[in-house]
């Protein structure tokens, strides 16, 4: 008499656990035993061939408690039924093979630009807490004051291809009173010129130039910082002096579809003052990137005298003027004597004021105050 035991081993995936389960079958004399005492019997006489670790050929109970269809594992794997049979009927399945499962490379239920914007999130910094307009130090208005300056004597010096020699170019002196106003306007986070008359009678003068520039910035960036000031203003006066290359001042005008009156408010001969501000705008700027963190600068230049149609400079030889009356490095500066007087000349100036003499936008008479009547009309 032959017995022969045969066993399977299997894992059955339930719900979110798994259950393994081992099912035996008994063959004597090449048919199958099934009833239960029978089987009993012939393992108290064979005890080598009875499992181990049980005294009986009935199912251990499941260490699962529920099926995904709501019934007890229990219910449905009876503890006195072999094991292969109510697998097969309540499941049919095979074995699955082994699988090696990873952590999830990223969430799950999440997209690849999710997943790279929380990325890019999580490694950036909070924007520094000076936003707004940001505080120029002395030496970043020393900086700017000289980039400009080093622009103008390089058309002083006829050293820019395709636009001749300036014979008087005034040196600009920084002045914190035009920064001040140029701030509040950065302020306002909006890519557009000031409207007309807005800065007119600015330190006496009716005439204020003015060039703006935008460009995004990093989360981060410390934009308060003076290296990060510096190449700010670096990259936009870059940026207007470089539009010479579309200036033809032989007729004055910019070539077809180009811009150029940035370049020709930089070289204004007759300026004599440059004040610029900065601020940084964390929810964009209006007409140029919505949304996205920028910063925006302005220059004022008084006076502005950007003319359209009109030179930006002379090129036939001349002396500087009186108010900056001596030549260096081929730009005019100094002090002339009339620099910062405040008084008046003549005697009607009360009289001139009450008759709205000394408006200053709008004003026929307003150079000759400022000339005559600096300190009645408050020029100084």
């Amino acid at each position: 008499m032959n017995l022969i035991f045969l066993f399977s081993f299997s894992t059955v995936l339930l719900s979110t656990n798994a259950i393994s389960s081992v099912s035996y079958q008994y063959f004597l004399n090449g048919e199958r035993v099934t009833d239960q005492e029978k089987i009993e019997q012939l393992l108290e006489k064979y005890p080598h061939l009875r499992p181990s670790g049980s005294k009986s050929t009935s199912f251990q109970r499941p260490l699962m408690t529920s099926s995904s269809d709501g019934k007890s594992v229990q219910e449905s794997l009876a503890s006195t039924t072999p094991a292969k049979k109510v697998i097969s009927s309540k499941l049919n399945i095979r074995p699955p093979k082994r699988v090696l499962i990873r952590p999830p490379a990223k969430p799950e239920n999440e997209s690849t630009v999710q997943n790279l914007q929380k990325l890019v999130a999580s490694s950036s910094t909070e924007p520094p807490a000076s936003e707004g307009v940001l505080s120029l130090p002395n030496t970043v208005k020393e900086f700017i004051t000289e980039q400009h300056n080093s622009f103008r004597k390089q058309v002083a010096k006829g050293l820019v291809p395709g636009q001749p020699r300036a014979s008087a170019m005034n040196e600009l002196i920084w002045s914190d009173a035009i920064a001040e106003n140029a701030s509040k306007w950065a302020a306002g986070c909006a890519f557009e010129h000031t409207p007309s008359g807005y800065y007119c009678g600015m330190l006496g003068f009716s005439s204020v130039g003015e060039n703006l520039a935008v460009s995004t910035v990093s989360p981060r960036v410390d934009s308060s910082s003076e290296e990060a000031l510096k190449d700010a203003f670096s990259r936009a006066l870059n940026g207007f002096f470089i539009e010479h290359k579309d200036f033809r001042h032989s007729d004055r005008y910019c070539n077809p579809g180009k811009k150029c009156g940035h370049y020709t408010q930089m070289v204004v001969d007759s300026t004599l003052m440059v004040g610029c501000g900065i601020a940084v705008c964390n929810n964009g700027i209006q007409g140029f990137i919505p949304g996205r963190r920028s910063h925006l600068i302005v220059c004022n230049y008084i006076p502005g005298n950007n003319i359209k149609n009109r030179p930006p400079y002379e090129t036939k030889p001349k002396n500087c003027p009186s108010n900056r009356p001596h030549r260096k490095d081929d730009l005019c500066t100094g002090h002339g004597p009339n620099y910062q007087t405040c008084e008046d000349s003549r005697k009607s100036c009360k009289t001139w004021k009450e008759e709205g003499k000394c408006d200053f936008c709008n004003n026929p008479f307003q150079k000759f105050m400022s000339e005559n009547c600096a300190q009645t009309c408050g020029y100084c």
